[in-house]
């Protein structure tokens, strides 16, 4: 899926970063007081919702107004009727990417773009990064902890079961009591 956006980034990283820039709004106060602050619009980074509207609709128009219609009407109807955020900009129930599957979502993301296309700018761009300390504090942190903890789990059973189980041949050193030579082993 291709977004203009996207082509962008692949193609004119400046003006990717001049977007981003537009998508930073600072408030009136000086950087040094407490209040200030600045508002981040993810609508082109996190753009997995969005990309309907550039793709003109085409796989996301849930009815028609009129199937006669040219296909700017289409277009035009299906920007009014496709408002996936409710009014504290959070998305709608019921709202559906352009892809169930999550492999090409992460695949086509801008993110994932930046870095196969090198783009170390637009990674350290101050929206991208509010979007990745975001994604950290509400999700991100929660899986690692809990991939660590269940890293941590399996190590310490492995080592448990591997302290405890005899093993599964054992050299006799004290004699031949058991009628078997000094420094042979003995298979279980």
């Amino acid at each position: 899926m291709s977004t203009p956006f996207r082509r962008l980034i692949k193609h004119l990283p400046a003006v990717a970063e001049a977007v981003l820039t537009k998508c930073m709004k600072k408030d009136n106060l000086r950087s040094d007081n407490p209040n200030y602050e600045i508002t981040f619009d993810y609508k082109f980074l996190d753009d997995a919702f969005e990309v309907g509207r550039w793709s003109g609709g085409k796989d996301l128009i849930k009815q028609e107004k009129n199937t006669n219609s040219s296909s700017n009407k289409k277009v035009d109807f299906f920007l009014e009727q496709y408002d996936i955020y409710d009014n504290y900009h959070r998305l709608k129930k019921g709202v559906v990417p352009y892809s169930d599957s999550a492999a090409d979502v992460s695949k086509d993301h801008p993110l994932t773009l930046m870095v196969e296309s090198k783009r170390e700018s637009l990674l350290q761009h101050p929206t991208v990064t509010s979007l990745l300390n975001y994604k950290w504090k509400k999700f991100g942190r929660y899986l690692y902890g809990l991939n660590l903890a269940s890293y941590i789990v399996y190590l310490v059973l492995l080592n448990v079961y591997m302290t405890t189980t005899p093993p599964r041949f054992a050299i006799n050193i004290t004699g031949t009591e058991s009628g078997i030579e000094q420094g042979q082993s003995c298979i279980r």
